[in-house]
């Protein structure tokens, strides 16, 4: 089945409720968070970005994005270098060139102010030294608001018990892995389907892939397979997430 068939054969109607999280979780998630308070705390920017129906336009991303750019400069280290990797200027100039001319394909489908609203946000982005080869791994305000923002959205509109992001599967999966281990102490997880991928991932956080569900830190299986909901069913009478 088509992983996209699949989801459309489980969607329910309706508009959604975004899940409030009980008192206790709410406060230990609260206290976690304290340390890097100070650091993150997207506050300090200061603009806001509103979504209307409208949309969006481009002086107020850039506006946004300049607030943002100084409320990090006065938390960023300065040893570091601003969060962004240190390439050489000509490379960022060929890059940035391509970004646009993929940004100018992807706008094709889109009606004409549409799509140069949308080449005019690349551009904010891609031209700007102190946004383009950002490194979030660093803290950082900057960052803390962009891909704070982008996670906790999905993440409060399903209900799922943490996000995060990556750049490839591989990275994602073993992201993924790693805060289940956290979340449960757990370091097996239960492979439903070919385990060889899994299992590699796995090995490099210190996880071993196994086909049994008891004690599991999580059960990771195809979204297409045709048992899904059997193995949901199982997962859930051991008290076991399913990715």
């Amino acid at each position: 089945m088509d992983p996209l068939a699949a989801i459309d054969a489980r969607r329910s109607p309706g508009v959604g409720v975004v899940p409030r999280p009980p008192p206790a979780d709410a406060a230990r998630k609260w206290l976690r968070e304290l340390p890097a308070r100070g650091i993150l705390d997207t506050r300090s920017v200061g603009a806001r970005i509103s979504f209307t129906r409208v949309g969006l336009r481009v002086d107020e991303l850039r506006a946004f994005f300049d607030a943002a750019k100084r409320a990090a400069k006065k938390s960023e280290k300065i040893c570091e270098s601003g969060n962004t990797y240190g390439v050489n200027r000509a490379f960022a100039a060929v890059n940035a060139a391509v970004m646009r001319a993929e940004a100018a394909a992807d706008a094709a489908v889109l009606a004409p102010d549409d799509a140069a609203r949308f080449r005019a946000f690349v551009d904010v982005v891609v031209l700007d030294a102190e946004l383009r080869n950002r490194n979030p791994l660093h803290p950082s305000v900057l960052d803390a608001a962009v891909i704070g923002n982008l996670l906790d959205f999905p993440k409060a509109a399903f209900g799922f018990p943490f996000a995060c992001y990556a750049t490839d599967g591989r990275e994602a999966l073993s992201l993924c892995l790693y805060s289940y281990r956290q979340r449960t102490g757990s370091t097996r997880v239960a492979v439903r389907g070919d385990a060889a991928e899994v299992a590699a991932v796995a090995a490099r956080i210190g996880m071993t892939a196994t086909d049994d569900v008891i004690g599991a830190a999580c059960v990771v299986c195809a979204l297409e397979r045709a048992d899904l909901e059997e193995i949901a069913a199982a997962a859930a009478r051991a008290g076991v997430a399913v990715h």
